[in-house]
Parts: structure tokens; sequence; C-alpha cells
């Protein structure tokens, strides 16, 4: 499944104590969407509202414009490039984290869980 803004939900990453935002040189949030469970370091589920989030995330276009820990994430083009392994799950119950995807930038919101 990809992540696209024509879902009715918003797309952000747990961040835990391990700290998954290592980011690149400008601290970007870069992300890979992987084909199966096993490659990723976190398994999303999208959800259909906010309020049923752990984050909101909005995606922008290019890495300049991401900003760690914001709730601004870029999609790197290959896997190589990512911080975040992330793997999209069909059912709430497999997920790691429950997320939101947002077009309005000032909805978006990093969270540390």
């Amino acid at each position: 499944m990809k992540i696209t803004f024509k879902k009715t939900s918003a797309f952000f990453l747990f961040i835990c104590s391990m700290n998954i935002f290592v980011g690149g040189p400008a601290g970007a949030t870069k992300f890979f969407e992987v084909k199966y469970a096993s490659q990723a370091d976190y398994k999303v589920f999208i959800v259909d509202h906010a309020s049923q989030a752990d984050c909101i995330i909005h995606i922008v276009g290019t890495e300049s414009k991401a900003k760690r820990g914001s709730g601004f994430w870029f999609r790197s083009k290959t896997q190589s490039q990512a911080d975040v392994m992330i793997y999209i799950v069909n059912y709430q119950s497999q997920a790691d984290l429950k997320i939101y995807l947002t077009n309005t930038p000032s909805k978006a919101k990093g969270c540390l869980v």
C-alpha cells in the first residue's frame, strides 16, 4: 500500500527512546516504504481521523522542507537514503504506530512516545 494524500488519514512514525529521528545533514526525517514487514523498523497503520493517531505527518516534496521532530517527513527514493523503514499494515492490531496524514502543514505534529 503506497502512502498518498488521497487517503483520509495522516502519516507519522513512532519516536522512541532509541531516537528514530537520526537525520541527515539537514536533520531531515527521511522514510522509505519497504515491501515486507520483516524489512521495516516500524509497522504503521493509517487511521481515518487525527484523533485516532499517535502522530500526525505532513509529507513534503523536498528534503530541505523536512524538519526533524516536527511531523514534516520526506519520502526517500531509495532504502539506502532513508533514516527509517516503514511497512503499512492492513489492521490496527498489527501496527507499532497509528498515524494520520495531513495536507495542511500547520496540523503536522511530531511525537515522542
